[in-house]
């Protein structure tokens, strides 16, 4: 992930912040061997990390990237470059493809975003933000606290289409189909394909029907 970082293709300067969450691998000591600001945040759960990294953030776009995603070289122009091309956007984010998944574990993410068109335009309809994918994203600073920061009532499941939900309330989120970001299926492996898109589906569906809570109880009850 922090090499791939190291590799876009910026003339502007930037800093790299990771969030040593709880973690029980070595996070901190191969992040240390780089030039890289490394945070600690004792609170487990994403919604924290990503807490904390807005917290410390310095720049007026911040960049989200989960930890075992690879973004391609052109990824950060092309999505700094929209946020500051489009005043009305406040987050943007792209679809993925798995470098590690089983055959047909790669053929249902190609399955699922296919359909992103359909549901955009079904979403637009209805007066709710663009698909939203966690892995990679950038977000308005400015926006991103205007609308409230991470909303800590989703601790895994669901927090980007939350975190969507509440920017969408400051401003546009938009899906860019033009960019993908490579990132890792050991979720599917670890719980399954079918349980691992039921549990991000279902809240997700909650959330686009206006029913909250059901989509906070079923969230927070789901294992990571």
């Amino acid at each position: 992930c922090i090499e791939s970082i190291l590799k876009q293709q910026l003339t502007n300067s930037y800093e790299i912040i990771v969030i040593n969450n709880m973690s029980i691998d070595r996070t901190a000591t191969v992040a240390g061997n780089y030039r890289v600001i490394i945070e600690n945040e004792k609170k487990s759960g994403l919604s924290n990390a990503r807490a904390r990294g807005l917290k410390c953030a310095k720049g007026e776009i911040i960049i989200f990237i989960d930890a075992d995603t690879i973004l391609p070289p052109t990824w950060t122009r092309i999505v700094t470059s929209f946020l500051k091309n489009n005043d009305d956007v406040v987050a943007v984010s792209c679809g993925f493809v798995f470098y590690d998944g089983r055959f047909y574990e790669k053929l249902a993410a190609v399955l699922i975003q296919s359909l992103n068109p359909l549901c955009n335009s079904l979403l637009t309809f209805l007066g709710k933000p663009n698909i939203f994918y966690g892995q990679s994203f950038a977000v308005k600073k400015a926006s991103l606290i205007q609308a409230g920061g991470i909303n800590m009532d989703f601790p895994f499941y669901a927090e980007d289409i939350a975190m969507a939900e509440r920017l969408s309330t400051v401003g546009n989120v938009k899906y860019l189909k033009s960019i993908k970001a490579s990132t890792s299926a050991r979720r599917y492996h670890q719980l399954g394909t079918l349980r691992t898109l039921y549990s991000y589906v279902v809240p997700m569906f909650f959330l686009i029907i206006g029913h909250y809570d059901d989509a906070k109880k079923f969230a927070s009850n789901r294992k990571v």
